[in-house]
Parts: C-alpha cells; structure tokens; sequence
C-alpha cells in the first residue's frame, strides 16, 4: 500500500523531531558539563578566598598548583613556585594581619578547554593589623587554573589596585 502524502510528510516531521531531540540532549550535556566546570571553578576562588581570609596554608597549599612555574604577581612582589607564594605572600604579607576579610564580586569565569580555564573579578579587601590599625583597600584580578588530575589549581594570579584615571596618573 503506497503512503499517502500526508504520511510521508509525518514522517519527514518525526525524523526532524528525532534530530532536534538530539540537538537538544547534546546541548543540555554540553550545558551541564559547563555548568559544573564553572561551578568547581567559583569553589576554588571561594577556597582562595578562604585561605586568604583564615590565613589557611593547608587550604591554600590544596588549590595551588604545586608545579614549579605558578606565579603571584601582586604589589609586593611577584613569586614563582608555591614555596615562594607561601613564604612572600600567605606568610609574609598576610601574616602581618590580625584578621583579614576578602571579598569577592563579578567573578567572571572562561573555559579554555577541558583542562584550562582564567577568571577576572573585583575585591574588597579590609584588614586589621597586629597593632590594631585597619586598612581598606580594593582592586581586581585575573586567575589562571589548571586542572590536575581531575582537580583545578591555580597556576598564576596577578592582582593590582583599581585603576587611575587623573591626569598623569596610571602610566
């Protein structure tokens, strides 16, 4: 029995039907992949945060890379290796604090690929010293991670104060 027209135009519809389904499946994984990229990633600066805030070196060791080349660059200076990171700026800088409150916002997230990944975002970062003085001070970031073994890491930070725009400021 030959198919009738309106048959044969259903079944173009289905096939059509079956492909845009599959779009669809394909795209939600994709976007579930994504998502739970991004997700790892804002724990990570959420664990940065932390170990800068608590002065945490087992945490801070635990998202730093520990391969020889990450680097910090920031005011103070600028590290190679996590032992560097540790010393200059967790145990140097950071110590100089009796508590410290870093604040994170408009965290901006990049996939690279499935291993690699940079961020950017704002801080707030207010802090008082060991001899009770308070400091406020504000800036941006950019981040690099890795990921390693299933884990990201970091691998580079640069961080400067907010930029300046009077004139003959910022050169």
């Amino acid at each position: 029995m030959p198919l009738l027209i309106d048959q044969r135009h259903l079944l173009f519809e289905m096939k059509n039907m079956k492909k845009a389904l599959a779009l669809l499946i394909f795209i939600i994984i994709l976007s579930t992949a994504c998502g739970s990229e991004s997700d790892a990633l804002h724990k990570l600066v959420e664990d940065y945060t932390q170990s800068v805030n608590r002065l945490d070196l087992n945490l801070a060791q635990s998202i730093w890379s520990q391969i020889d080349d990450v680097s910090f660059i920031y005011p103070r200076g600028h590290q190679k290796g996590w032992e560097e990171i540790r010393q200059s700026f967790y145990l140097g800088a950071m110590s100089n604090f009796s508590k410290r409150d870093l604040r994170i916002k408009n965290l901006s997230i990049r996939l690279i690929d499935e291993n690699s990944a940079w961020g950017d975002f704002y801080w707030d970062f207010s802090a008082i010293f060991k001899d009770g003085k308070r400091i406020k001070t504000e800036g941006r970031e950019t981040q690099i991670w890795k990921k390693e073994e299933g884990s990201w890491k970091i691998v580079h930070v640069h961080y400067s104060a907010m930029p300046v725009t009077g004139e003959r400021e910022g050169f």
